[in-house]
């Protein structure tokens, strides 16, 4: 995802503009792995530029998605960054 690359320059408008477009074409896709990758990525970027409010969001979504399809490495995650 572009997103982390962008986030670590400081250009953090860009960075979310990414995530939300990454969110959007994971939930238009209707499918659960691009949902929970593109989450992992908004989590990454989130955690990168101290946004923990987000972060707390995305992971608890992440989490859910991954408990209910089964991802074993998407709930590690969420789990991690929830502890943020």
């Amino acid at each position: 995802m572009g997103a982390r690359f962008v986030v670590q320059t400081g250009l953090i408008q860009e960075a979310d503009k990414s995530i939300a477009d990454a969110l959007l074409l994971a939930e238009r896709l209707n499918q659960p792995h691009s949902l929970a990758h593109a989450l992992l990525g908004v989590t990454t970027v989130c955690l990168i530029s101290h946004d923990y409010e987000a972060l707390g969001l995305h992971a608890q979504r992440m989490l859910e998605v991954a408990e209910k399809y089964n991802f074993p490495p998407h709930r590690a995650h969420a789990l991690i960054m929830s502890g943020f």
